[in-house]
């Protein structure tokens, strides 16, 4: 579960943060027996009421700024016999989207999504979102999941 917002920052996934005023792992649990490259990773299941959550990076909540250079949010993603889809949207103030997922997928997916947030650009959002009825059924599970500058 290595996952790191901004590199001075780690944006913990079990614990409540003060700069947040919800706590997002009431939509997710800590799988520890399902991992990209170790056993943990974030698991989502529609039967379970999970629907999506989010996480702002920015001036909102955490205070920090963005000076213009291209960033990627990146993750990988893995489905299991899923209804419905799962996608990840960044909105900054922009949205942009990563394909949606549905059924079962052949291992981890890699998610890339590049963006360049302006100096006055407020924050970026990251939403990772099940489009799920009631009573639909299948897993979903993301790691590894990062936000950086794009390297040249």
């Amino acid at each position: 579960s290595g996952t790191t917002f901004s590199p001075a920052q780690t944006v913990t996934a079990v614990t409540p943060s003060p700069t947040q005023g919800f706590h997002p792992a009431v939509y997710y649990v800590i799988d520890k027996q399902v991992g990209r490259t170790d056993n943990f990773s974030l698991r989502m299941d529609p039967a379970n009421g999970s629907r999506y959550f989010r996480v702002r990076d920015g001036l909102s909540p955490f205070g920090l700024g963005f000076d213009g250079r291209e960033m990627k949010l990146k993750l990988y993603v893995k489905t299991e016999k899923l209804d419905g889809g799962f996608n990840v949207e960044v909105t900054y103030p922009k949205k942009i989207s990563s394909k949606s997922f549905t059924g079962t997928t052949n291992g981890w997916q890699l998610v890339e999504l590049n963006l360049t947030p302006k100096p006055t650009d407020p924050y970026v959002e990251f939403r990772f979102a099940l489009d799920s009825k009631k009573n639909n059924q299948g897993k979903v599970w993301i790691d590894d999941i990062s936000f950086l500058p794009v390297e040249k």
